[in-house]
């Protein structure tokens, strides 16, 4: 059998490192095979696609703090140079480096600055949609999804609906209070719970910006039991 894990706005991997512990961890004592898959918009990606390897994660838990190992885990690394948006397509993605950068987002224009008013240069990128992903992998134990903003679009045009029935734990990043809103109203639609969270943070007086992404972690009910059984997640009081 298979464990699949998707990052979606991979960047380096960096953000995986939690969700890998984790697959390891479930892949005990039967050492089935883990696969990690990676989708980044960004056009430095392809420089920086060494990035999404066992060798390079391994660096990246080291310099973290992280203190478990992939050895003795059957892994397969894929990596798709691909935006996951709202809408499948040619989408526009700025040139950034995502080794230093990881704030930027696909646009269904190319402008003359970024959704966080960066002055950038973009390049055509393609787009795929959530239900792209599932049709590839299938069933997904973990689904990071971390889009900088675009996940508002997916909310709003029902992007998770693919998603029900075929990824056991979803964490969602949110850039906005109005993403945050739609998530907390659309997933328990869709099977899930919420076990845990970290609100969106703003900054500033006059126009706030952005401090702290927000996240929220929900779980399907058959994984949460499976997860109380493991001891990975505290039973709901």
């Amino acid at each position: 059998t298979e464990l699949t894990l998707v990052e979606c706005g991979s960047s380096q991997g960096l953000w995986a490192l939690p969700w890998i512990r984790l697959a390891s961890r479930m892949s005990e004592p039967t050492d089935r095979r883990v696969r990690a898959v990676a989708f980044e918009g960004s056009p430095s990606m392809e420089s920086a696609r060494t990035f999404w390897s066992q060798q390079s994660l391994e660096y990246l838990q080291a310099d973290n703090g992280f203190d478990f190992v992939l050895a003795g885990t059957n892994w397969q690394f894929d990596w798709r140079q691909r935006a996951v948006v709202a809408q499948r397509g040619p989408v526009y993605f700025p040139k950034i480096d995502v080794r230093t950068d990881n704030g930027a987002s696909a646009a269904y224009e190319a402008g003359a600055t970024d959704v966080r008013g960066h002055p950038v240069e973009y390049e055509q990128v393609h787009g795929v949609v959530l239900e792209d992903v599932v049709e590839e992998f299938g069933r997904i134990a973990f689904l990071h999804v971390d889009i900088q903003g675009a996940e508002l679009g997916l909310l709003e045009t029902g992007g998770f609906k693919s998603v029900r029935g075929n990824a056991d734990v979803i964490m969602l990043g949110c850039h906005s209070r109005g993403a945050e809103q739609l998530a907390i109203e659309a997933m328990p639609e869709l099977g899930y719970a919420l076990i845990a969270e970290e609100p969106v943070r703003f900054r500033g007086r006059g126009k706030p910006t952005l401090l702290v992404d927000g996240e929220q972690l929900w779980i399907t009910r058959r994984a949460h039991a499976q997860s109380m059984e493991m001891g990975l997640v505290l039973p709901e009081e």
